[in-house]
Order: C-alpha cells, then sequence, then structure tokens
C-alpha cells in the first residue's frame, strides 16, 4: 500500500515533481513526434556547430521523456533530475548560443538566430528548471551518515 503525504509542503512538493516530470515528458513526445523537422531546427543558426546540433536534436528528446518519467514517477529520481537538469540546460545555453552566433560572422545573416528572438524560450526553460530543483529538492537529513544522537 502506498504511503501519501499528508503535510502541505511535501503535498506541494509532489505535486511539483510530478508536474514537471510529466510536463517535461510530454514536451519531449512533441518533439519526438516532430522528429523529421526537430532536429533541423536544434541545428539551425548554431553555424559551424550544426552537426552537433543536428545530433543532440535526436538525442534531447529521450532525454525529456524518460527524465519525465523517472522524476514523475519517483524512479530513480536522481538520475531522471540528472537526465532534466541536462536537457533544459542544454536548451538555454544552445539558444543562448544561438544569439551569441548571430553577432558574428560564423553564422550567416540569413540563417542568424536574434538573441531577442530566443530571450522568451529561454526565460520559460529557467523556470522550468527552478521548479524541477523545487520539486527534487534534496533533503540533507536522507543523506546523512552520521546518526543523530538524542
Amino acid at each position: 500500500m502506498m504511503n501519501y503525504p499528508d503535510c502541505p509542503k511535501c503535498v506541494s512538493k509532489l505535486s511539483l515533481r510530478v508536474g514537471v516530470g510529466l510536463g517535461v515528458a510530454l514536451i519531449g513526445l512533441n518533439h519526438l513526434l516532430n522528429i523529421q523537422t526537430f532536429p533541423e531546427m536544434v541545428a539551425a543558426g548554431l553555424g559551424p556547430l550544426a552537426p552537433a546540433g543536428l545530433a543532440w536534436g535526436y538525442i534531447l528528446p529521450l532525454l525529456e521523456v524518460v527524465g519525465g518519467v523517472m522524476v514523475a514517477l519517483g524512479l530513480q529520481a536522481g538520475k531522471g533530475t540528472w537526465l532534466l537538469g541536462i536537457s533544459l540546460v542544454s536548451i538555454i545555453l544552445g539558444l543562448l548560443l544561438k544569439g551569441l552566433l548571430a553577432a558574428t560572422t560564423l553564422v550567416p545573416a540569413d540563417e542568424a538566430v536574434p538573441l531577442e528572438s530566443v530571450m522568451g524560450v529561454v526565460q520559460g526553460t529557467f523556470l522550468w528548471l527552478i521548479a524541477l530543483g523545487l520539486g527534487t529538492r534534496c533533503d540533507e537529513d536522507a543523506h546523512s551518515t552520521k546518526k543523530k544522537r538524542k
């Protein structure tokens, strides 16, 4: 029989963990359903780094789906949190890199992705990352190797 928390903070944390996990998993599923175009979208605007972006466009949806399900269900949640963290941070850094490359001559002007066009997605992804951190926050007492004295 499963024990359900009755502490309001614990219920909120569980709800946030499940919501973030399933939310990112659904986003990843959408990316997988559009796998014909998603990798090209990831690679667009990366100039000489486009081949790496193309490969990452195939890996990212898998990280989102697998990590999201692991976090939502609490199955190997630590590893799932790593997968989601890597995927969310890579989205942020990839978009900021596109903005940086747009300001150089490494990317042709017609392929450039200006920073202001990606900032909304960057900010939204930061919110997902913050929610992931709050929903999976570590309980230091659970990892303590020292026995408490009474």
